[in-house]
């Protein structure tokens, strides 16, 4: 009887210590690309890329008569979504890219099942759950001064200068 109550107490120790260690070996949190790897679900494909393949085909977002004015196909794509409102009718002045509040980007609002306005994106076969959460996060890793009118043509104090074409107040400036 005594040896099974020193097993028991051996065991309650081990069990225990490893419990300790357990949570102590978890400091912090994941972030959401790393919740992706974690899973399973591998890296995030490159944003502007994926947008350009599933969101540019002709009557959508391409760069002849994109919807709504946005091209989602050439490159420079965030300097035409950080900070910039959507012109879309439903979407009308919600910022498409807000890297302060990527949940509230029209971009990746458009892609939620139930999109906060307008119908989902894209058209037809929706992006997974995974490339869902690397668009959010790839909003969120956007410079939020890279958006129209942080330079344009020229920039700031550049060919043109402050309030010439594209600076800063000019034709394309803040």
């Amino acid at each position: 009887m005594g040896s099974q109550y020193a097993i028991r107490s051996a065991v309650a120790v081990i069990v225990a210590a490893l419990s300790t260690a357990a949570v102590a070996g978890c400091p912090g949190t994941l972030t959401e690309e790393e919740k992706l790897n974690f899973t399973g679900g591998g890296a995030c494909p490159d944003i502007p890329a994926l947008f350009a393949k599933r969101c540019s085909t002709v009557g959508c977002h391409a760069m002849d008569l994109p919807q709504a004015g946005l091209d989602l196909a050439t490159p420079g794509l965030e300097n035409r979504v950080v900070s910039v409102a959507s012109t879309q009718m439903d979407c009308k002045g919600a910022v498409l890219a807000n890297p302060i509040d990527a949940a509230g980007s029209v971009l990746y609002g458009k892609l939620l099942e139930t999109p906060p306005c307008g119908q989902r994106m894209p058209i037809g076969e929706p992006l997974t759950a995974q490339e869902i959460v690397c668009v959010k996060t790839w909003i969120e890793g956007l410079d939020p001064q890279a958006g129209a009118g942080s330079g344009g043509a020229g920039g700031a104090g550049g060919a043109g200068g402050a309030g010439g074409a594209g600076g800063a107040g000019g034709s394309g400036g803040m």
